[in-house]
C-alpha cells in the first residue's frame, strides 16, 4: 500500500501472507492509534491467542500491563544453559561487544554484561534471567533480563517468603527476604503473591513479584 517497491526499505505499509505487518515512513510516527469515543485497550498482546498483555489509555495516561522493563546482556564465560528464569544477576564494568559495518568489535555505550549474582546482599544486582537469545547479526549469545515491573523471581529450597516481602540477592542466584522494609540499594524486588509459580529439580521455586532492580 502506497509502496514503490516490496521491502522494508521503502515507504509505505505492507501485510504478507505470512500474517506479518510492516508500516515504514520517512519521518514522523509510523503508526497511528485512536480510540475515539472512551478510554480502554489500545493493543492487545496474545501468544496462542492467550491474552499476556496490554496498552491501554485512561485519561492522559497510558498503562503497559503486564508487562516489564527489559534488556539484553552479555556474559564474560560462554552461554550457561542451566541457568533458570528468575535467577538473579549483578552488574559488571564490562560493556556489550558487538561488530561495526567492517566487523571491529565495538562496546555498547550503555548495555553492560552481567553474571549470576554470587554475593549476599548484591548492591550490584541488575535484574533476574528470563532466557537466553541470540543476535544473528552480530553472531552473539545474549541474555533476556528483566529489570523493573511484574516478572517471577527465584528462590531457594527451604527459604521461605511471603507477599509484601522485600527481597535482596541470596549470594546463590537466588532471592530471600532482606529483613526489614526499607528500600536499599540492594533491593531485588517485592514479593506480590504467596503463589508458587514453579519448582525447579535442584527445590528453588518462583513467586510473582515487582522488580526494583533500576
Amino acid at each position: 500500500m502506497g509502496k514503490t517497491a516490496t521491502g522494508d526499505a521503502t515507504a509505505g505499509g505492507q501485510i504478507s501472507a505470512n500474517g506479518r505487518g510492516a508500516f515504514v515512513r520517512s519521518s514522523g510516527d509510523p503508526l497511528y492509534i485512536n480510540r475515539l469515543t472512551d478510554d480502554g485497550t489500545l493493543v492487545v498482546f496474545d501468544q496462542a491467542t492467550v491474552t499476556e498483555g496490554s496498552i491501554s489509555v485512561s485519561g492522559t495516561t497510558v498503562s503497559y500491563n503486564g508487562g516489564h522493563l527489559s534488556r539484553w546482556a552479555q556474559t564474560t564465560t560462554a552461554k550457561d544453559n542451566s541457568l533458570l528464569k528468575g535467577t538473579v544477576l549483578s552488574n559488571l564494568d564490562a560493556m556489550n561487544v558487538y561488530t561495526d559495518a567492517e566487523g571491529n568489535p565495538v562496546d555498547n555505550e550503555q548495555l553492560n554484561k552481567v553474571k549470576v549474582s554470587d554475593t549476599e546482599g548484591d548492591v550490584n544486582v541488575a535484574g533476574v534471567f528470563v532466557n537466553w537469545s541470540h543476535d544473528d547479526a552480530h553472531n552473539v549469545d545474549e541474555i533476556n533480563m528483566a529489570m523493573t515491573g511484574d516478572m517471577i523471581i527465584r528462590i531457594a529450597q527451604g527459604v521461605t517468603v511471603v507477599r509484601g516481602d522485600l527481597l535482596m540477592s541470596a549470594g546463590d542466584g537466588t532471592a530471600k527476604p532482606q529483613g526489614d522494609d526499607i528500600v536499599r540499594s540492594k533491593t531485588v524486588a517485592k514479593v506480590t503473591s504467596n503463589h508458587v509459580t514453579c519448582t525447579y529439580a535442584d527445590g528453588s521455586y518462583c513467586v510473582p513479584c515487582v522488580l526494583m532492580a533500576c
